[in-house]
């Protein structure tokens, strides 16, 4: 099986488009918020949670809105993934919950890209607040040969 998998995300890596760092880093946003909220109240409700790339998508959107948080902190988010629909799962969980949002990618998902996009796994924030100035930190120093040699 595990024989299988590194083959067909090797195949990824040949036939898929190959971002740059920086276009993988790229910060991304938006709004869907109707309304604008200017003051922030005396007390958040802040939910942080690894969402495992988004493929229980209705299920999450399901407990977003039920836990109604101001601030949502997004581990493990898919953007054009196959696994995950294609969807860049950030921008369409703001949509549904009439939140801004922001995301930047961590690195791209070799063997999930598909209509000519490179499929990433990304970070995000959804807020009923405008999110300002948003930027990504990327470290200088990390173990690149194993994300970069490791096809599982």
């Amino acid at each position: 099986m595990m024989v299988a998998i590194s083959i067909f995300r090797l195949a990824g890596l040949f036939a898929e488009p190959s971002p740059t760092d920086q276009q993988i880093h790229q910060v991304r946003s938006g709004s869907a918020a109707s309304v604008t909220v200017s003051a922030v109240p005396a007390q958040l409700r802040v939910v942080t949670w690894n969402i495992e790339r988004g493929v229980r998508f209705p299920a999450i959107l399901l407990t977003l809105k039920r836990l109604e948080a101001d601030v949502i902190l997004l581990q493990e988010v898919d953007r054009f993934a196959d696994r995950s629909g294609s969807r860049d799962v950030a921008s369409d969980l703001a949509r549904e919950l009439g939140m801004h949002w922001v995301t930047a990618g961590e690195f791209q998902e070799i063997g999930e890209g598909g209509r000519g996009r490179a499929a990433t796994s990304n970070q995000a924030i959804l807020s009923r607040f405008p999110i300002l100035n948003p930027r990504m930190t990327v470290f200088s120093r990390q173990a690149q040969w194993k994300w970069r040699l490791n096809p599982i």
